[in-house]
C-alpha cells in the first residue's frame, strides 16, 4: 500500500503518509459527489464517528468561524455550506482541492481532523457519452473508461478487501478481459488505496503460486484488484497506481535482510524506487541518493521522489534481463535516521545472483512475459446511479491512466507532474483502461494556436485534440496534401474528415474543413471506423488566435519583427528570447524618428473576417495599424497579421498585444519595448 499525502520528512524519508490525522475510525459522505468548477450550491458532509465525539465542526480555508456539525443520531453528525468554498485558489486541470478540515472534539480536546478534499470537474474535463447497462434495471451505466455500480450499502467504507460479490457484479456486466480490477468508493473511508492479490503464475519474484480468480468470477485473467476507499484519491496517472501495480510482483523476495519489510523494501539504495520503503507498516518513499563517505557512512542527498520503478523492480516485472540489474544495499541498522544528511553503515550487498539463488530465475522472463496490461475501474455510488457531471469526471481520471506522458498530479495541493505506469516503466509496459470498447470516450477540441476552450473553431483553422489512446505511435504527415488518416486513426466533424497534421497517443492536430458551416457540430476520433472519442464543437466564421513562443496560448507571440530605418537596410530584431524556464519577450528597439518597426504575427482562424478594417490591433492600450490579416499562404491553416508598431510605445517597457477579428477576441500576448 503506498500512503496518500506528503506531510513531511521523516528520519527515514519522506513518508507518504494517510491523509488524514484522526483518532477515530470514521467514514464520510458528501454531496454533490462532483461539483461543477463555479457553479453554486450546497455541500452537504454525513460524517460517522466510532467512537462518537462529543463536538464537529468545519474549519474552511475561505475563513470565517468554525461552522458547527449537527449530531442526526449518535456519532453521526452533518454539516452544510456554501459550495463556493471548495474552489478556493483551486488550479484549472487538477481536479481536487483541499478546502478545509472536519475537526473532531473530544470535550475541549481536538481528537481528530479530517482533510476536506473537493472533487471538482472544470473545462478541461469534456461531456462524456454515458450507456446504461441493459437489464441491469437501473443499477449500472458505462463510459469508456468506467462502469458506475449502484451500492446502497456503501459497503467498501468498512473494509479493506474488495468484496467478491462486487466483482462478480463487474464480470456479469463485463467480459473476463481485464488483468486489474480498480474499485473506487463512495465517499472517504478510514483505509488508504490496497493491492489485493488474485491470481500468481510467476515463478522467481518470491511469491508463492496461487489461483483464486474463480472465486472472483475471473476464469483465466484477472491478477489483482486495487480499492480506492478514498475516491478523492482516484487517479489512474498518479504513482500511486504504479506502485499497487507494483505489488503484483514486488516485494515478496525472501532474502533474510529483505523478509521483515515485506511488502516494500528496506532502507537502502533498494529503497529508490516506485516501491519505496516499510514505515511503520506502511509504504514510504526515500528520496536520497546514497554516497559512500569515510568511516563507514553514506551521505543521504535529497534528489526527488522516485517516479520509475527501479531495476530490480523491473526485473521482477518482467521487465529487464537479470543482466541489466546493479548491485544494491541495506543498511543493516534500520532504525536510524538520517542526521545531518548522513546514515550510518554497516550495510549488506547483494546481486540479482543472490536474487535468482533463493527465489530462482523469473519465469517467464524479459522478452516471454507479459507486457501490455488492461485495467477495468467501477466506481460505486450510493442510492442512485452517477450524474453526468461526475460520469465525466471519473471518465477523466480513468482515462489519464493510459497517458504516455507525464501528467499534472491530482493531490489537492500538490501539483508537481507525475509519470502514468507507460512511463514510470521506462516504455516497457503499456497500461489499457477501457472498460467498453464499444462506447467512445470524451473529447474536446480547441485551436491549437491559445487552446482556449469555449471560444469555437473557424473552417481551415488548425485544431488540436487531446485525450488518451488515440494511437500506439507518433506519425507527422509527411507534406501537403495532408492525409486524413495516421496511425489508423481520423478526425470527422459532422460528416466531414479532417486533414491531419500529427498523431500521438494523447494530442492531434488537425485542419477544420474549410466547408463546414457555422453553429453546433459533433466530432468524433474513429480507429478503424468505430468512435473511440466524441463531443461537441462550436462552429464560427472566424476565432482569432495567436500563437505563443512557449507553445502555450500565452506569453510573448512567436512573431517576426521587421526593422526599416529612415536610411539603410531592414533587420529583423528577436521577439522573443528562449531559455531553460522559457520564452521571454526581448526588447524591441523603436528607433528614431524616420525609423519604423513593424509585426508579423502567426495564427489561426482569422483569414474569414468580413473586411481588413474588422481587424483591429491594440499594443499597450495604443491602437496600431493593421496593414494584412488573412492565409499566410505557405503552410495550411495558417494566419498571419501584419501590424505597425505606434512610436508612442518607445520607452514603455513590458505591454500586452491585444487582437480582435470581427469583434472576436484573440489570445493576449506581451510584448518589451526599449
Amino acid at each position: 500500500m503506498r500512503q496518500a499525502l506528503l506531510i513531511g520528512f521523516l528520519s527515514l524519508g519522506a513518508l507518504h503518509a494517510a491523509e488524514n490525522y484522526c483518532n477515530w475510525k470514521y467514514r464520510t459522505a458528501i454531496e454533490p459527489r462532483v461539483l461543477r468548477y463555479g457553479q453554486p450550491g450546497t455541500i452537504r458532509i454525513t460524517a460517522t464517528f466510532d467512537p462518537k465525539p462529543s463536538r464537529v465542526e468545519a474549519v474552511l480555508n475561505i475563513g470565517g468561524g468554525p461552522i458547527p456539525a449537527q449530531q442526526v443520531s449518535p456519532g453521526v453528525w452533518v454539516v452544510e455550506f456554501p459550495a463556493q468554498a471548495a474552489f478556493k485558489d483551486y488550479k484549472q486541470g487538477v481536479g481536487h482541492n483541499l478546502y478545509g478540515y472536519l475537526e473532531e472534539y473530544d470535550g475541549a480536546n481536538l481528537a481528530g481532523r479530517i482533510n476536506l478534499n473537493a472533487n471538482i470537474r472544470d473545462d478541461t474535463m469534456p461531456d462524456v457519452a454515458v450507456r446504461s447497462v441493459s437489464g441491469t434495471a437501473g443499477q449500472a451505466q458505462m463510459t469508456r473508461h468506467v462502469l458506475n455500480l449502484r451500492d446502497d450499502n456503501q459497503y467498501l467504507f468498512l473494509t479493506k478487501n474488495v468484496p467478491t460479490d462486487f466483482v462478480r457484479r463487474f464480470y456479469s456486466y463485463r467480459g473476463d478481459d481485464f488483468d486489474f480490477l480498480a474499485f473506487v468508493a463512495d465517499g472517504i473511508g478510514g483505509e488508504n488505496r490496497y493491492y489485493m492479490g488474485v491470481r500468481n503464475d510467476t515463478r522467481g519474484i518470491g511469491a508463492d503460486l496461487m489461483n483464486q480468480g474463480a472465486v472472483y468470477g475471473s476464469g483465466s485473467r484477472l491478477q489483482g484488484i486495487v480499492h480506492f476507499p478514498n475516491d478523492n484519491l482516484f487517479d489512474l496517472a498518479e504513482a500511486a497506481l504504479s506502485h499497487e501495480l507494483g505489488h503484483r510482483w514486488c516485494c515478496f523476495l525472501r532474502l533474510p535482510f529483505l523478509t521483515n519489510e515485506i511488502p516494500h523494501w528496506p532502507m537502502g539504495s533498494i529503497g529508490y524506487g516506485m516501491m519505496g520503503i516499510n514505515v511503520g507498516g506502511a509504504g514510504g518513499t526515500f528520496p536520497y541518493e546514497l554516497t559512500a563517505q569515510d568511516g563507514n557512512s553514506y551521505r543521504a542527498r535529497f534528489t526527488r521522489y522516485p517516479d520509475e520503478f527501479n531495476d530490480l523492480e523491473l526485473y521482477l516485472m518482467g521487465l529487464l534481463p537479470a543482466g541489466r540489474v546493479p548491485e544494491y544495499f541495506v543498511f543493516q541498522n534500520q532504525q536510524q535516521q538520517v542526521v545531518n544528511g548522513t546514515l550510518q553503515g554497516p550495510v549488506t550487498r547483494f546481486k540479482v545472483e543472490d536474487v535468482i539463488a533463493s527465489a530462482g530465475q523469473r519465469s517467464p522472463g524479459a522478452g516471454s512475459a507479459q507486457t501490455d496490461f488492461r485495467l477495468g475501474t467501477a466506481v460505486l455510488s450510493h442510492g442512485r446511479l452517477m450524474s453526468a457531471d461526475e460520469m465525466a469526471f471519473y471518465e477523466h481520471f480513468a482515462a489519464r491512466g493510459e497517458a504516455r506522458a507525464p501528467q499534472g498530479t491530482s493531490y489537492a495541493w500538490m501539483q508537481s507532474p507525475v509519470k502514468p505506469f507507460y512511463s514510470a516503466t521506462r516504455g516497457l509496459a503499456t497500461l489499457s483502461t477501457v472498460v467498453c470498447p464499444e462506447c467512445p470516450g470524451g473529447l474536446s477540441a480547441v485551436s491549437s494556436a491559445s487552446y482556449l476552450r469555449g471560444a469555437g473553431l473557424a473552417p481551415d483553422s488548425i485544431a488540436s485534440s487531446f485525450g488518451f489512446g488515440f494511437g500506439s505511435t507518433i506519425q507527422l504527415a509527411g507534406g501537403a496534401p495532408l492525409p486524413t488518416v495516421l496511425a489508423d486513426t481520423s478526425v470527422m466533424i459532422n460528416s466531414r474528415t479532417c486533414p491531419l497534421f500529427f498523431i500521438s497517443p494523447e494530442q492531434i492536430n488537425f485542419v477544420v474543413p474549410g466547408d463546414l458551416p457555422s453553429g453546433p457540430a459533433a466530432i468524433r476520433v474513429m480507429q478503424r471506423g468505430q468512435a473511440i472519442a466524441e463531443g461537441q464543437v462550436n462552429i464560427a466564421p472566424v476565432s482569432p488566435a495567436l500563437y505563443t513562443a512557449n507553445a502555450n496560448g500565452s506569453g510573448v507571440p512567436a512573431a517576426l519583427a521587421w526593422f526599416v530605418p529612415g536610411i539603410g537596410p531592414r533587420s529583423a530584431p528577436p521577439v522573443f528570447q528562449c531559455g531553460t524556464s522559457g520564452c521571454v519577450p526581448a526588447l524591441l528597439d523603436l528607433g528614431g524618428e524616420s525609423d519604423q518597426l513593424f509585426l508579423e504575427l502567426y495564427g489561426t482562424g482569422i483569414r474569414n473576417r468580413t473586411s481588413l478594417s474588422a481587424v483591429r490591433a491594440q499594443i499597450g492600450g495604443v491602437d496600431a495599424e493593421v496593414q494584412y490579416a488573412g492565409a499566410n499562404g505557405g503552410f495550411i491553416g495558417l494566419d498571419q497579421v501584419n501590424v505597425k508598431v505606434p512610436r508612442s510605445l518607445l520607452h514603455r517597457g513590458e505591454v500586452p498585444l491585444t487582437l480582435t477579428v470581427d469583434g472576436q477576441p484573440a489570445n493576449p500576448v506581451t510584448l518589451r519595448f526599449r
